[in-house]
């Protein structure tokens, strides 16, 4: 007799978990009502990932930028006369600094941002700062008369490239000074 109630209390117990389980498949009901809190990631990343996002395409155009840029710049200076050469030769240190600038700068954001170190971050912002008024003053530069064969032209209308890759590269320069911002304000909490 007691070995009976036990199988009969196995097979109640059997068939109330089945008819439970059995209108829902996989026990679905049971986890979207029992109380267990989901886990909660236990550490917060405080990287910005627009930030991120910019430095990656800015490090692919700034070597298009960098290389065309190069190309462009012999056919300025053969068209340079005496009275723009101080110009173009401003222009053309302005550029070298800009490109030893932007390697160190691009760097300096990837590790930053990554590792969520301020002191990387604020170099990177300092340096974005520094390049984005020497990008300025490049598409501003684009605006020196130059002359050519008897008419009074600009660097911008004679050179129209390089006065494109410039606007491309100061919106990069200037969508980074936002987000680093944001970025550095982010993090500047979590540490």
């Amino acid at each position: 007799m007691q070995n009976n109630y036990k199988s009969q209390d196995f097979q109640s117990k059997l068939f109330q978990s089945l008819t439970k389980y059995g209108s829902k498949p996989f026990g679905f009901d049971k986890m979207l009502t029992e109380d267990v809190p989901l886990k909660k990631r236990e550490i917060e990343y405080a990287s910005s990932l627009p930030l991120q996002i910019i430095l990656y395409f800015n490090v692919y155009y700034s070597i298009v930028w960098a290389i065309g840029t190069c190309f462009l710049w012999p056919l300025l200076v053969t068209r340079a006369t005496d009275d723009n050469l101080v110009w173009i030769i401003l222009i053309l240190f302005a550029f070298s600094l800009t490109v030893i600038l932007e390697i160190i700068r691009l760097y300096m954001g990837y590790v930053g941002n990554l590792s969520e170190r301020i002191p990387e971050l604020f170099v990177f912002y300092f340096l974005t700062i520094i390049n984005f008024l020497v990008s300025l003053g490049l598409v501003a530069v684009a605006w020196i008369p130059i002359s050519s064969t008897n008419t009074l032209m600009t660097i911008g209308q004679e050179l129209p490239m390089q006065f494109a890759l410039q606007i491309f590269h100061s919106l990069f320069n200037f969508l980074e000074l936002i987000f680093g911002f944001v970025a550095i304000q982010k993090s500047i909490p979590e540490n």
